[in-house]
């Protein structure tokens, strides 16, 4: 038993149940932090259980000015010989004036934005309270007792495993830059725990892709190829080196280093990570050899998407020596359901049909599994089943008032862009739909969204039309794919939304003078640049635009302090160049720099304090429209955020949306506002 007058904290048990550690500490006066010792107890189960004490303070070698952390946690390893922990500076408290008289003048309130920055200014702002309660990764080994510090300002991040003897370490300093988007760059390094030698392994690794559940094995992706260090010797491997198959993202069109499809999970008898390609499982041996489909390619032939199910959510590794179950989505037609794979067999459908499943949960004792299912027309509802999920019971009838409404359906067009590529888009068909009868039809697009077409649309409040509710009042929606060229954004957006309205077009659904588009955040830059380029849509209303590059590469990302040049030249608006590398490039790309091309009445909606595009985004297409006598509207929500948040502004947005389209689509009489504005003196709040 230990007790005392002080605080204890970060209580942690080992794996097994049978150690346990804890910090215990005070806070010396004149200092912010608590002076701690680790107490490690060990065979806790038994008569007259081990305990072990570090004390820093009786530790010669242990940094100066630095204490055990309560701000970092405990981690046993699986041996119980080794805690993991954190330490952190002592600061001093800062001193408080005893003779007010005698008190210095304020310090100015003044930031530096220096050139030489490890990272911008807001960025530091943004994260300081992360940086304040920063510690550094160590360890104390019991047996005999000795402290090494692993992390410090050379390799911040240090990733412990059970294992415990070698650890991976990585250093980001060398590629740290406002460009970083899609990866963070690192050197990696092994860590001896015994000494805290390292020893550099791979530089430069940007998509890292995890370690081992047993801490044995490290899996990277370098080079489009995936490769493992074996921690215990540091030897590597090219697991994909002389193989046909790749695990690249073949849909991933970003100007970065393309990710793999991910890991499914580790074998449990530690040979071999399990991989998802396009549509196949994948087992790789960690040590080298030929890669192995687990799953034979049926989902290569059948344009299936097989992953993994865990079914039991402390499960660490993957038993390929017994059944496992998959989820499967048909990437064509979109079916969805499970599959059992039997070892060195098949996969085998169990329950698959034109539905969207969510993730079945299992009973920890039973074969039991609850999970939902449902369809843009059928509300999800809940069903359980056994593990052959046939057949499944329902079990709740939550959403019976859809029976008193008018309710549209799905259908799919498929299309081709300029370049011959093939595409597909979802077409929500109104309530009583008549074949041959032309509709108005909103257009409504971010990049992919075909795979949603079985997604239930329940209408609600926010700052996007809603499928359901646009479908029940006899409108079309389509949602079309798009796939994106570098450096031509907008063009391709323009390319992809106009094909695919012209296939709804020509297939007999929508009436060519009654379109409208709509668009928010990356769509809401998609709308505003087609709005520039084409008079096929009638109207056009789009959310939180970036609607100038060039100005917007120069702005940061309030929400998380970074500047826009990262997600400009490499993430989703894909430059892959600067405005100083190609300046025109950047004007082509942009709405404002084309607005005197624009033909439909635009609505735009920004909130004033969105922290991912600046509400001067949406200002700028507004004063180039108004300038130039062009019919713009733009609803300012002050102190609203890139989604608005207060529900009276979702509802003021959602009936002026209803009543822009309903004039400009379907004639309706003019709501006031659109034709005359709402003098701020008249403003109601």
């Amino acid at each position: 038993m230990n007790s005392g007058p002080a605080d204890y904290a970060q209580l942690a048990w080992d794996e097994a149940g049978t150690a346990v550690a804890v910090l215990k500490g005070t806070k010396k006066k004149g200092f912010l932090r608590k002076e701690n010792i680790l107490i490690a107890v060990r065979d806790a189960a038994t008569p007259g259980p081990k305990t072990v004490i570090y004390d820093p303070a009786a530790d010669t070698s242990f940094p100066a000015g630095l204490v055990l952390s309560e701000l970092g946690s405990l981690r046993w390893t699986k041996d119980a010989t080794r805690v993991f922990l954190g330490i952190k500076e002592n600061e001093a408290e800062p001193e408080k004036p005893k003779d007010k008289e005698k008190a210095q003048p304020p310090a100015a309130n003044v930031d530096v934005w220096h050139y030489a920055d490890e990272q911008i200014q807001s960025v530091q702002m943004q994260r300081a309270a992360q940086e304040r309660n920063r510690t550094w990764m160590s360890v104390v080994h019991l047996d005999p007792l000795k402290f090494v510090r692993l992390a410090d300002e050379s390799m911040r991040q240090v990733l412990p495993n059970e294992d415990g003897r070698i650890v991976a370490g990585s250093d980001p300093k060398p590629y740290l830059s406002d460009l970083n988007w899609g990866g963070a760059p690192a050197d990696y390094y092994l860590v001896d725990t015994a000494t805290g030698r390292r020893t550099p392994f791979e530089k430069k690794i940007a998509r890292s892709m995890g370690m081992s559940p047993d801490g044995g094995w490290f899996l990277y992706l370098k080079d489009k190829h995936v490769w493992s260090v074996r921690l215990a010797t540091g030897k590597k491997t090219n697991l994909t080196a002389g193989s046909a198959v790749s695990f690249i993202d073949v849909e991933d069109d970003h100007p970065y280093e393309i990710p793999t499809y991910g890991v499914a999970g580790w074998a449990k008898d530690g040979s071999a990570v399990i991989l998802n390609h396009q549509f196949d499982l994948y087992s790789l041996p960690l040590a080298g050899g030929k890669p192995v489909n687990i799953t034979v390619g049926i989902g290569t032939k059948e344009q299936v998407r097989f992953r993994y199910l865990p079914t039991d959510p402390e499960e660490r590794f993957i038993d390929m020596s017994k059944p496992i179950l998959l989820t499967a989505f048909d990437d064509r037609g979109k079916g969805s359901g499970f599959a059992r794979l039997e070892p060195g067999g098949k996969p085998a459908r169990l329950l698959f049909g034109d539905q969207a499943y969510d993730r079945p949960a299992k009973a920890k004792s039973a074969d039991r599994f609850l999970f939902s299912a449902g369809t843009f027309v059928e509300f999800p509802d809940y069903y359980v089943s056994d593990g052959s999920f046939d057949p499944p019971k329902k079990v709740t009838d939550a959403n019976p008032q859809q029976a008193e409404f008018a309710w549209g359906s799905r259908t799919f067009i498929e299309f081709k862009n300029r370049k011959g590529q093939k595409l597909q888009g979802i077409l929500t068909l109104p309530a009583g739909y008549e074949k041959g009868k032309r509709y108005p039809m909103i257009v409504y697009f971010y990049e992919r969204l075909s795979d949603t077409f079985h997604q239930y649309s329940m209408p609600t409040y926010d700052d996007r039309p809603h499928f359901s509710f646009y479908a029940s009042n006899g409108y079309l929606v389509l949602q079309p794919d798009i796939v994106y060229e570098i450096g031509k954004p907008g063009t391709s957006a323009l390319d992809c939304v106009t094909s695919a309205t012209r296939a709804a077009i020509d297939l007999g659904y929508a009436d060519p003078k009654r379109i409208g588009i709509q668009g928010h955040s990356w769509g809401g830059y998609e709308t505003s640049f087609i709005a520039t380029q084409t008079d096929m849509f009638a109207c056009v209303v789009t959310g939180a635009p970036p609607t100038n590059l060039i100005s917007f590469y120069n702005e940061l990302y309030k929400s998380t302090g970074t500047n826009q040049s990262g997600i400009t030249e490499r993430g989703q608006v894909r430059m892959g160049v600067s405005p100083w590398d190609n300046f025109k490039l950047y004007e082509d790309q942009s709405a404002v720099y084309s607005a005197p091309k624009i033909k439909a009445p635009i609505l735009i909606l920004h909130g004033t304090a969105d922290g991912a595009v600046d509400w001067h985004q949406g200002l700028e297409l507004y004063n180039a429209g108004r300038r130039l006598g062009k019919k713009i509207i733009l609803l300012s929500y002050p102190d609203e955020q890139h989604h608005l948040t207060k529900k009276e502004n979702q509802v003021d947005f959602q009936v002026r949306m209803r009543e822009f389209f309903d004039h400009y689509l379907k004639g309706a009489p003019a709501a006031d506002w659109i034709v005359k504005g709402v003098p701020f003196l008249k403003k109601k709040s």
